[in-house]
């Protein structure tokens, strides 16, 4: 919670509120208390944007897109709850009206991935197209391309790099809305999004970065799969701070 209230995800306050609301043990009293406190803030940011309150508006926005996450998070399970559903929607919904409220605005991506595509963001520290150093990252079972926003992000971003966020299939979107399960063989998965970013003039393709959070498996093999490569895979320590290790590799992966 400390993490992301610093980059606009909730206040501790407000989660103080939330949590009296909630009964222990009782999962839809939390789906009821976080969901609620977020459909206020919503309609708070819509009204502070009409009124030409952008900055309001956007952490506003950003507040309740964490809080609609937050809501369903113990709901995780088959069959799918309709209310996963429902959250999910609301929190992408006011994550991207948000996007739509940061100078440079972020982009909203579908990146191409086998016979369909991925949900992703483009985030740029600022409007120059000059090409940056790029860090590519994705979460984990039940996180959101969204959530990384506050988790990895805006620490990246203020260390000068471009942020491209997606959801790899069994996650988020790919995950509630597509149907795409995980998969182990998750360099096919990287692969992509690092074709997508080579096609990006203001992407330096000599200093681009890959990290997964909660995925410890994962970036292992893509770090074996990339021996070859020019992509350094980042293991993330608890406290997603800063890089613990890091393997350099001579080209992308494949």
């Amino acid at each position: 919670m400390r993490s992301v209230t610093r980059q606009w995800g909730a206040q501790i306050g407000e989660a103080w509120a939330v949590a009296a609301h909630v009964q222990a043990g009782d999962a839809t009293s939390w789906y009821n208390a976080w969901s609620s406190y977020a459909d206020r803030l919503y309609e708070m940011a819509t009204e502070s944007r009409a009124g030409g309150h952008r900055v309001s508006a956007r952490n506003a926005f950003l507040r309740a897109s964490n809080y609609y996450r937050t809501a369903y998070i113990f709901m995780f399970a088959l069959p799918v709850d309709p209310r996963v559903i429902e959250a999910y929607d609301k929190q992408t919904d006011a994550f991207q009206k948000a996007a739509a409220l940061f100078k440079p605005q972020i982009e909203i991506l579908k990146i191409p991935y086998e016979n369909t595509t991925l949900p992703g963001y483009f985030i740029k520290p600022d409007a120059s197209a000059a090409p940056r150093k790029t860090l590519l990252c994705t979460g984990g079972y039940d996180g959101t391309c969204e959530e990384l926003f506050f988790t990895i992000a805006s620490g990246a971003l203020e260390r000068g790099y471009n942020v491209l966020t997606f959801d790899g299939p069994g996650q988020g979107g790919a995950l509630v809305r597509q149907k795409l399960p995980m998969r182990a063989d998750w360099e096919k998965v990287v692969t992509p999004m690092v074709d997508y970013l080579l096609t990006r003039p203001d992407v330096d393709s000599a200093r681009i970065d890959y990290t997964a959070v909660a995925l410890a498996a994962i970036l292992h093999r893509v770090r074996r799969r990339s021996s070859t490569g020019s992509l350094r895979v980042l293991q993330m320590p608890p406290s997603l701070t800063r890089p613990r290790s890091v393997t350099k590799c001579s080209r992308p992966i494949s």
